[in-house]
């Protein structure tokens, strides 16, 4: 199986509807299922539906597993409730798996997204284009002329950049970016092979007229370290 995260984290990248439907013909053509997980569909910048993989229903198609989780876009992180959708024959084999790890989750996470999704969708909206103008507010930050850090791609609630000391591990520069300039990030080695040069940037709780002053942080890292 393939696992395609949309949008993603760590780059906060969108996949256009037609980029998900092409890679899905591709796989389904080999015999490849395509694990898609939408954690952060809620915040994407279209409205329209992401994807048309589930327009006959999950379990008319064997080779597509589709991932959500409610601590996102409903705020219910560290209450582990998600949805999973697949066909029914995997999803038997997927409730034996689940039965010996935890049989289900808490009552009072299960409680909270049904009140989610009866109630709360003017709510999630609401915070959806609270995230969007984050982003813009980022991306207008990080145009500052003198800013070496470079925005790669933006979306959801992260940001990857690439850092300006080559040759420096990003875990160093991440630690230094803590120590002195009080900007928590994680390194982009974090999240696989060759991502040294990168920073990812988590801002869904950052205010939008906070980022002038990430981005001087940042700016007065590149003297000092």
């Amino acid at each position: 199986a393939m696992v395609l995260v949309s949008p993603c984290n760590p780059t906060g990248v969108e996949f256009a509807p037609a980029e998900i439907e092409a890679v899905h013909r591709l796989l389904s053509n080999r015999g490849i299922s395509l694990v898609i997980d939408e954690t952060y569909k809620d915040f994407r910048r279209q409205r329209s539906p992401p994807h048309t993989l589930m327009a006959d229903g999950a379990h008319a198609n064997e080779g597509l597993v589709q991932l959500f989780s409610f601590s996102k876009a409903y705020s219910l992180t560290g209450y582990r409730i998600g949805a999973i959708a697949c066909s029914t024959k995997l999803l038997a084999e997927i409730e034996k798996i689940l039965d010996c790890i935890a049989i289900c989750p808490s009552r009072i996470g299960q409680e909270a997204a049904l009140f989610a999704l009866d109630h709360l969708g003017e709510w999630r909206d609401a915070k959806a284009r609270l995230m969007e103008e984050r982003v813009d507010a980022l991306r207008r930050a990080f145009a500052h002329s003198n800013l070496s850090y470079q925005l790669i791609s933006s979306g959801a609630y992260f940001a990857y950049v690439r850092h300006p000391f080559r040759h420096t591990p990003a875990v160093d520069v991440a630690r230094r970016l803590a120590d002195r300039g009080n900007v928590l990030c994680l390194p982009g080695s974090f999240f696989g092979p060759r991502q040294d040069d990168y920073l990812r940037l988590a801002f869904a709780n950052v205010a939008s007229d906070r980022f002038p002053e990430l981005t001087d942080r940042m700016l007065e890292s590149q003297k000092s370290l």
